[in-house]
């Protein structure tokens, strides 16, 4: 129950990231962290914390009543404990093991994620004849991953071998010092037989907490992770949470850096409310990043962006996120029914998921499936298309109904005549919206009422369709381009 909660308590902190900073994570080490490292937090804190006490409790017991009984024969049998905690010290303080552990734990994280990498992939590596080449990665990894085991083995077993074997033969010191003590009349052959009894006694426990103690590392490794991911800064909250009822869109001085390349420099432009302006430029220009921006999906350090008059920050991750529909390129489905991927967990009726469905052009494709909407799509399910898939995130978008729309080429996974019907259904769909489009295909943005060039970064210029065509170069060698495709 308290793990379960933890687990909770995790996911919901990863909730409070920044999407952006997500991406500082990859998919293996969310994992991990997530299952596998709190696993072990799970199985310490159940099984092997009670018996830790178990094992520091009972020898302090026996040894105290040892000591009572004859101090000398305590001492003696002292000999494999102390080495046993010289080698705790040595295995929790030494760097060297700590560097160890790290090294293997990277490898794990770094084979997860290949792993996952690897299973995707499968079908694209094979239509490029690249099966080799990423088994060869992923055999990489493994191999790696099972030469850090070995290493920590190697570092690890000879001394612990030691350790066990005198803690094993723990006897040797009491009898020898108890023969010298009995033969010098100090000890009756009661007592030595007595000692000889309790330190096996004692040592019983502290063999066990040994094999406990050869995990140690890694349990604080493991700690070490979650307690990273714990203490990773949120995105930063308003004070003062405010709204708008008006969806002008302003980026005012913006620039923005992943890291240390530079990616917008200085950008300057406003969106006027319900008309729609498209971003064009080549890859890496910067169109989706300010879009991302806009969603605060990254928090900028230099200029501001405004909603209405309202600087994006100032609104709750809530009443942002309810205020803009993005339409990704990539479409995420879950394995679940397809009324449940179009409704994405809210409350809606099926006569409204039929409208909205009927308005993007998906509701007669649903219809014939002899399950309809409650049809699981997944591996136990159906499969769709691109277009198909396109379709689903079209009609959540519908559902949602937020005054902002950011299409990042929504039409590119459809045929010509698809194309036509659901770019006639967008014009419905946007009607009163401010909409940004991310185009590829110039030809569905020359009627927009507004048109940004970016270039390395910058807006190198802005206007409608023809008068771009006269007055931008870049726009013009972009169009030349598309009309040779």
């Amino acid at each position: 129950e308290i793990i379960y909660k933890f687990r909770l308590e995790l996911i919901e902190k990863i909730t409070k990231f920044s999407l952006g900073s997500l991406q500082d994570f990859s998919t293996g080490v969310l994992k991990k962290n997530l299952i596998d490292d709190i696993e072990k937090l799970e199985v310490f804190v159940a099984h092997n914390f009670p018996d830790l006490i178990k094992s520091i409790l009972m020898p302090f017991i026996i040894l105290s009543f040892m000591f009572y009984l004859d101090y000398r024969l305590a001492l003696a049998s002292l000999f494999p404990l102390l080495l046993f905690i010289f080698w705790l010290i040595l295995m929790i303080k030494t760097d060297k093991m700590k560097n160890i552990i790290k090294e293997y734990y990277d490898s794990a994280e770094e084979m997860d994620s290949v792993i996952i990498e690897y299973v995707r992939s499968i079908n694209v590596m094979k239509v490029f004849n690249q099966e080799a080449k990423s088994f060869e990665k992923y055999n990489g990894v493994v191999s790696s991953y099972t030469s850090k085991v070995i290493n920590y083995i190697n570092k690890n077993t000879p001394f612990y071998a030691v350790l066990i074997s005198f803690i094993s033969n723990a006897l040797f010191p009491i009898l020898s010092i108890g023969i010298y003590l009995y033969f010098e009349n100090e000890v009756t052959l009661a007592l030595l037989l007595l000692f000889l009894l309790l330190g096996v006694s004692y040592l019983k426990p502290v063999l066990a907490l040994s094999t406990l103690a050869n995990s140690l590392l890694s349990i604080i490794e493991s700690i070490n992770r979650v307690d990273t991911l714990i203490n990773k800064e949120e995105q930063k909250r308003a004070l003062k949470i405010k709204t708008t009822s008006s969806y002008d869109i302003e980026f005012k001085n913006v620039s923005f850096s992943y890291e240390k390349k530079q990616v917008l420099k200085n950008i300057n432009f406003t969106i006027p409310q319900n008309t729609i302006t498209a971003f064009v430029g080549l890859s890496g220009s910067g169109k989706s990043t300010s879009c991302e921006l806009l969603a605060r999906f990254y928090d900028i350090k230099k200029g501001e962006i405004k909603i209405g008059e309202v600087n994006i920050k100032d609104f709750s991750s809530k009443e942002l996120m309810s205020k803009i529909s993005f339409v990704f390129q990539d479409n995420f489905m879950f394995n679940k029914t397809l009324f449940e991927n179009i409704t994405m967990g809210k409350e809606y009726s099926k006569e409204q998921v039929i409208e909205a469905c009927k308005k993007v052009n998906l509701h007669e494709y649903i219809s014939k499936l002899p399950l309809a909407y409650e049809t699981l799509y997944g591996k136990d399910g159906i499969s769709l298309s691109g277009g198909e898939k396109q379709k689903v995130q079209l009609a959540r978008i519908v559902l949602k109904d937020s005054p902002i729309f950011i299409f990042d080429e929504a039409t590119a996974f459809f045929d010509a005549k698809n194309e036509f019907e659901i770019q006639n259904s967008l014009k419905n769909i946007i009607k009163d919206k401010t909409v940004i489009v991310i185009a590829h295909r110039l030809s569905t943005i020359v009627d927009v009422n507004q048109i940004f060039v970016f270039k390395d970064g910058e807006v190198v210029s802005k206007g409608r369709h023809e008068d771009l065509l006269n007055t931008c170069d870049e726009y013009k060698e972009l169009w030349s381009n598309y009309e040779c495709d």
